[in-house]
């Protein structure tokens, strides 16, 4: 980092905090050798320079909040002695380290001189599943609520862990459930066979087959299965539409069913967590929000979904002058009304003109009717009763898995469905490679990253690994040795192993193309 002298340490806070996302008051800045000075916050004031720091210091920051959590989970103090070393606070608001410490303590019934936190948790957990006392699931969801923002940048699956350990019926490890797909019929073929399976059974290792195919599931079959079981779920327009983004996001046309179905989806998804696999498209924002109960409460937040979803494509909605300007300006004078696509926004929406005073209200009705309409809540009720039967919970709503999470913990779970340069790197970082084929590896690398879109590169991810996307925890290897034949031949994978076999091609445009056909035109194979 290079910073003037002269800049104030109070500015300096506010560059650090922008690049790390600790905030101030949990900042704690060491300098000098042994680094034993620390910048105080009585100091804020005076410049760098003033306070001592020199040009080319080694400067240290410790996140006191994450001092705290790890002195709470090493079992050394008691939850009294932890309420004394709690970081400071500007004010003590409902999302400061100390209301949300108490809180969860009061939640969770934590007694004051208890060493073991995660202790404590799980055994409340497991005392909360066993009863049938809906006001007790409430009590405990809300303490979830608040682990989940005291953990915040915890891992996530370190939270699902948590979960899944609490468990009344134990995830079944060394039994499995056979699942025989039809390729042809496949999301209709998945769906009436997890609609039948009750919990036991979605809590036991799934095998998958695709009849007529050979193929031995060592578990590149069962991440293929999930990470293809999104992309079908694409094709089913009467269920979901895809954003500009490439996420998923409800229709809930109304079609008979479509509640099952919905379920259905939520199973599977519970599944693939249980599995630790990736799904092959991600859900849309707007709809974990609603899965969490956390609709927008402002016009700002609904615009910022809208601009999220829509990726690429440009909309006149998420605008930041749209109600600044006037409609005129716009070429929208006398274009709009409170209705959209036969559906009204209010009663006679059909008949009312959208003006430049009342466009605010119109708004506000347009990305609810787009984003969080009643359709799309219905949808989030059912996909969440699919969750709960697999990893339990109390009534339609309380999943105790959710309120460990925010939106985008979710989408992290579940895969964000694209592969990103970022990803490509620690994907490569892992790989060895055959010496026989340097020159093909190096063109498969180049390829990759100059010339496939995310997309692209998610399908040759899935092809070789049998999961579209890297996730937190990522690869721990991936092979790319020799394959059969030269010019003629497709690349082949075996992804139990993560390996990839690339023939000798002549050239990076033949490899390019060879690898493409595989990936987008394979419907049947062979895999292990």
């Amino acid at each position: 980092m290079k910073i003037p002298s002269e800049t104030k340490v109070q500015a300096f806070q506010e560059e650090v905090l922008r690049l790390t996302g600790v905030k101030a008051h949990h900042q704690r800045l060491r300098f000098g050798f042994p680094s034993s000075k620390i910048l105080k916050d009585d100091a804020r004031s005076a410049s760098l320079k003033e306070v001592g720091l020199q040009d080319g210091e080694l400067l240290i920051l410790e996140d006191l909040h994450d001092l705290f959590l790890g002195n709470l989970e090493s079992g050394q103090f008691t939850m009294e002695e932890m309420l004394d070393k709690v970081p400071p606070s500007p004010e003590d608001g409902e999302d400061c380290t100390v209301t949300l410490f108490l809180d969860v303590l009061s939640a969770f019934e934590i007694e004051s001189h208890s060493l073991d936190f995660w202790h404590a948790i799980r055994q409340r957990l497991r005392e909360y599943f066993a009863e049938d006392q809906v006001g007790e699931m409430t009590k405990v969801s809300a303490g979830l609520k608040k682990l989940q923002q005291l953990f915040r940048h915890h891992d996530t699956r370190q939270r699902m862990q948590l979960i899944l350990g609490s468990l009344p019926i134990r995830w079944k490890l060394h039994q499995s459930n056979k699942l025989v797909i039809q390729r042809s019929s496949f999301f209709e073929s998945v769906a009436r066979q997890v609609h039948s399976m009750n919990r036991r059974t979605m809590l036991t290792r799934l095998h998958i087959s695709y009849q007529g195919e050979k193929g031995v599931d060592a578990g590149g079959l069962t991440r293929d299965f999930f990470a293809s079981f999104a992309r079908h779920m694409a094709e089913e327009a009467w269920l979901w539409r895809s954003t500009g983004r490439g996420s998923l996001h409800p229709t809930y046309g109304g079609e008979g069913g479509a509640g099952q179905m919905y379920q259905v989806c939520g199973r599977v998804f519970a599944m693939a967590l249980l599995h630790g696999c990736k799904l092959g498209r991600p859900l849309s924002r707007p709809f974990m929000r609603l899965l969490l109960h956390v609709r927008p409460s402002s016009l700002q937040e609904l615009q910022a979904e809208l601009n999220y979803e829509a990726g690429e494509q440009v909309d006149f909605r998420c605008r930041k002058d749209f109600l600044e300007t006037p409609l005129a300006d716009l070429g929208l004078d006398g274009m709009l009304n409170f209705s959209h696509e036969g559906q009204e926004f209010i009663p006679g929406g059909a008949q009312i003109e959208v003006t430049d005073e009342n466009k605010e209200q119109w708004l506000w009705h347009s990305l609810q009717q787009e984003l969080f309409s009643p359709e799309a809540e219905r949808a989030a009720d059912d996909f969440r009763q699919g969750l709960i039967h697999v990893l339990g919970g109390r009534g339609p709503s309380l999943c105790p898995l959710l309120f460990l999470f925010a939106p985008e913990d979710l989408i992290d779970l579940w895969g964000s469905g694209a592969l990103g340069k970022r990803e490509l790197a620690l994907w490569k970082s892992v790989c060895s490679v055959n010496s026989r084929i340097q020159q093909q590896a190096a063109w498969f690398w180049q390829v990759l990253e100059e010339e496939f879109d995310d997309e692209l590169r998610s399908k040759v991810l899935q092809f070789a690994t049998g999961t579209s996307s890297i996730g937190r925890d990522g690869l721990s290897a991936f092979r790319l040795e020799p394959g059969d034949g030269g010019d003629g031949r497709l690349p082949t994978a075996m992804t139990c192993g993560n390996l990839l076999q690339l023939p000798r091609y002549s050239s990076r445009q033949v490899l390019r193309q060879q690898l493409q056909t595989a990936v987008e035109s394979t419907g049947s194979f062979e895999m292990l």
